[in-house]
């Protein structure tokens, strides 16, 4: 009997302390994740909360959904898929709340007037040119990079000063969703050939940084580093995310740059999200925790850590790009850049990610770029 009543013991603290852990999952592509982890332990037990926090690893971009993840920051790509596959639960706004955000970046979370994800942070490519420069950065046309920076052999690393470009193309998820959302961008564009072109875009970046380059990834996993390469005089031009800008050294407070796609620029969105798996007492703790991952404490707390360079990451929020635009140039820029008329979060059908990987593998064969399945 004794034993009956230690093995229920032992069955009860084990299902309450489950009850208490709240799994989460952050998202991972970021130059300082300890901040994020630091500061949402730090002000969830702040505001009181007794429920255990527990970060989990999951990429989005690999893997599918993971219902054994309470809450997870994904990528709006694949929303489509994980709303149609009844996977998330609805997370209740009130408009107050919405106005906070822009409203491209809310509006493709919601479903017959129901929030299923609230956005966090927003990304797309920029184009990146040196002080001096800035006539290139005018001039650079979509297709002519080559022509216009030079092409670099195929057996090149690193581009020479002055020329050719520094850009990621070392999977089949960077290929295809750059493929992809180029793709996107030159339909909205009602371009008359935009396979043909989309084709040729991405042909002409591998030809500008060579087929090395452009596979590369270290094996540091140090994702910025070709931002490292441009500050220290590689190459001519520098494509990526706003973020790179935070290995460039001192050239960040002098560097040039507009988005890649100038017109109606379309954006990728990581919308904050809970399992549909998640009991529904627990829930009701998450959209807490949810709240506080999207506020504007967390988020300026996180993007740009006290007595700490900023990690140049874009928020969703307008009070917390507004702040960063009143004390630093390039996020003032960045912000005149989000608020342009026409931008969009960009989205891609059900079956996301069974696209992206399809057409970054045909892409890689077709340019050539060596890459494993």
């Amino acid at each position: 009997m004794c034993r009956f009543f230690a093995i229920l013991s032992l069955f009860w603290f084990v299902s309450l302390a489950s009850a208490d852990i709240l799994r989460v999952a952050l998202y991972p592509y970021v130059p300082n994740i300890k901040i994020f982890e630091k500061e949402l332990q730090e002000q969830w037990k702040a505001l009181g909360e007794t429920h255990i926090i527990e970060f989990v690893k999951w990429d989005c971009y690999m893997q599918e959904w993971d219902s054994s993840i309470d809450i997870a920051v994904s990528e709006g790509t694949f929303f489509r898929g994980y709303l149609s596959k009844k996977l998330l639960a609805p997370i209740p706004l009130e408009k107050k709340e919405l106005d906070a955000f822009y409203p491209f970046c809310q509006k493709e979370f919601e479903n017959n007037g129901v929030n299923y994800g609230i956005p966090q942070m927003l990304c797309t490519n920029f184009l990146f040119v040196r002080p001096g420069d800035e006539a290139l950065l005018q001039k650079l046309e979509l297709g002519k990079y080559a022509e216009t920076l030079g092409s670099i052999d195929d057996n090149v690393l690193q581009p020479p000063p002055g020329k050719g470009l520094l850009f990621s193309l070392y999977s089949f998820a960077t290929i295809g969703l750059n493929y992809r959302q180029i793709l996107h961008y030159l339909l909205e564009e009602n371009h008359p050939k935009p396979i043909q072109l989309a084709d040729a875009i991405l042909l002409d970046f591998v030809r500008a940084t060579g087929t090395k380059q452009a596979a590369y990834y270290p094996e540091d996993n140090n994702q910025f580093v070709r931002a490292e390469w441009f500050s220290a005089g590689h190459g001519r031009a520098y494509i990526d995310y706003s973020e790179g800008l935070s290995h460039t050294g001192k050239l960040a407070d002098r560097i040039l740059f507009r988005p890649l796609l100038p017109k109606r620029t379309p954006y990728f969105v990581n919308p904050v999200c809970i399992s549909a798996a998640c009991p529904e007492k627990r829930q009701v703790i998450a959209r807490r925790l949810v709240r506080l991952m999207t506020s504007r404490e967390y988020l300026s707390a996180c993007l740009w850590p006290k007595g700490e360079n900023p990690q140049y990451l874009l928020p969703t929020r307008k009070d917390v790009l507004t702040e960063f635009a009143s004390r630093n140039r390039n996020y003032k820029k960045f912000q005149e850049f989000v608020e342009q008329a026409g931008n969009y979060t960009f989205t891609m059908p059900e079956n996301a990610m069974e696209i992206y990987n399809r057409e970054g593998k045909e892409q890689s064969d077709r340019c050539k770029l060596g890459l494993k399945w």
